[in-house]
């Protein structure tokens, strides 16, 4: 057999702290003050529904159907989160941050009256794919009539085990560039990056109900292994100041020489499936379904998870010799996350 199928689902978002503020001239965007308004960050980014596939195929060893061997692939549209602003001065812009070194929230200042002007863009972006490799083993078989063609009535159970992967990865990149008075400009970007790849056992079983041409199934499958996650965290800063040749510095404002580098970590994890599907016969061959799938994901890294707030601003670049706790700091953050949505497939059986 084979199936091919349109996945309409969505994905747990990724959660990002305030990235980008607004305020007046006594807040300067800073996260504590009333008056601050943040334009962009504190919510859950790419939550909103994907469009994919997924395709599969079987096949029984024996005339008597007594084991058969299936795999399938799907995936998830690659989805990203943008955003932009520009400011002469008037709105103010700024990137907030926790100040270590004075205990209070603080801010970087991208854009004020007079005296800088700024552009910021973020963009977040999300991709998923997965694929397994299964045995399938009848343990329940019941049949009334339509021995030679659709039965009356049927009734399946069918045990599963093998092999299951699953891949996710997401970036998150902040890009910023102002012009103060000298004239000096600064070009900065922090970057966070995560992959996660999950190679693991599964066993499941999948009950089938079948009367004439209607057929409902109900699929749990329980998947259990290893889930790799890699996070890569870099920044970098250059600075223009006239008639001076460009100077490029490691570090932006959230990713700096503290916590950049490449980590990576491994832990045990549950990717569990339920899954309900209602089929109709087109024919002996080819059945027309749509369904319903819910997965979950234990122990993932995610990007904005990965992101340090509290700063020692002398380890931003043209901020003087660094001096105090080195901040912020690397901790490898993980969290679970779920996928569910509707499905729209084809068998065709041969």
């Amino acid at each position: 057999w084979a199936r091919a199928e349109a996945l309409l689902w969505w994905m747990e978002g990724s959660h990002t702290p305030p990235l980008v503020t607004t305020g007046t001239s006594g807040s300067l965007g800073e996260l504590d003050d009333p008056n601050t308004r943040i334009l962009f960050g504190g919510t859950e980014l790419n939550d909103e529904m994907r469009v994919g596939g997924r395709f599969g195929g079987g096949y029984w060893f024996t005339p008597k159907r007594d084991w058969a061997i299936e795999g399938d692939y799907f995936f998830l549209q690659e989805k990203t989160t943008s955003y932009h602003a520009a400011s002469d001065g008037d709105p103010i812009l700024a990137r907030p941050f926790y100040n270590i070194v004075t205990g209070d929230q603080d801010s970087h200042v991208m854009a004020y009256p007079d005296l800088i002007g700024g552009t910021v863009d973020v963009s977040a972006t999300s991709r998923l794919q997965g694929a397994e490799l299964l045995l399938r083993r009848p343990v329940v078989v019941q049949r009334t009539n339509g021995r030679n063609g659709p039965a009356d009535f049927a009734l399946g159970v069918e045990l599963l085990a093998g092999y299951r992967f699953r891949d996710l990865g997401e970036d998150l990149r902040i890009n910023e560039s102002l012009e103060a008075a000298g004239p000096s400009t600064f070009e900065l970007y922090d970057l966070f990056k995560t992959k996660n790849q999950f190679h693991g056992a599964q066993v499941g079983f999948v009950t089938v109900f079948q009367q004439n041409r209607f057929t409902a199934e109900f699929l749990l499958k329980l998947g259990l292994g290893n889930t790799r996650s890699k996070v890569v965290i870099d920044g970098e800063t250059v600075t223009t100041v006239a008639p001076l040749p460009p100077v490029t510095d490691d570090g932006g404002l959230l990713a700096l020489t503290t916590n950049m580098g490449t980590y990576t970590q491994n832990n045990f994890a549950v990717v569990p499936e339920l899954g309900v599907t209602l089929g109709y016969d087109i024919n002996d061959r080819l059945r027309a379904s749509v369904g319903y799938t819910f997965i979950y994901w234990s122990r993932v890294a995610r990007p904005g998870d990965q992101i340090d707030m509290a700063v020692n601003p002398s380890y931003i670049p043209n901020n003087g010799p660094p001096a105090g706790p080195a901040s912020p700091a690397f901790s490898f953050n993980t969290t679970d996350m779920w996928m569910h949505g509707v499905n729209l497939g084809l068998d065709l059986r041969f």
